[in-house]
């Protein structure tokens, strides 16, 4: 199972809900009104870019997905954020970002399948090896 929010405009509502499984993840993005909310974004750039954030079971990671329609009809990208602590000490941990471009959906669905079962390890290695325009 995998919470999310919704970071449209502005701050978060901090309202979560659940989805059964990465298929039920990719629908809830792909239902999302990306056109509309990235045009608004793009007059204002006020907030941070409007995205899904689902989280990890354990909590220690959490997945930013937006997608950024692109100039040619019907195409679009998917712009992620991965986002996880790593514990360094008895009470010090490590907050690390890495950001990619995800071309296909069948990508997606596979970090969300790893993001889902809580392994972070093959999420980094899968987005460092097929993401695009990867930034660690």
């Amino acid at each position: 199972m995998l919470t999310y929010t919704t970071l449209k405009l502005g701050p978060s509502d901090g309202k979560t809900a659940g989805v059964s499984d990465p298929a039920a993840a990719l629908a809830l993005v792909k239902g999302v009104d990306w056109a509309t909310i990235m045009v608004a974004w793009l007059e204002t750039q006020e907030a941070p870019l409007p995205a899904v954030i689902f989280c990890s079971p354990d909590r220690r990671a959490r997945l930013h997905v937006s997608t950024i329609p692109l100039s040619l009809p019907g195409s679009s990208c998917q712009q992620v954020m991965l986002m996880w602590k790593e514990k360094t000490g008895w009470f010090q941990s490590r907050r690390h970002v890495l950001s990619a471009e995800v071309h296909d959906h069948a990508l997606l669905t596979r970090c969300l399948a790893d993001l889902a079962a809580g392994e972070i390890e093959a999420l980094i290695q899968l987005l460092r090896a097929e993401g695009v325009s990867v930034l660690d």
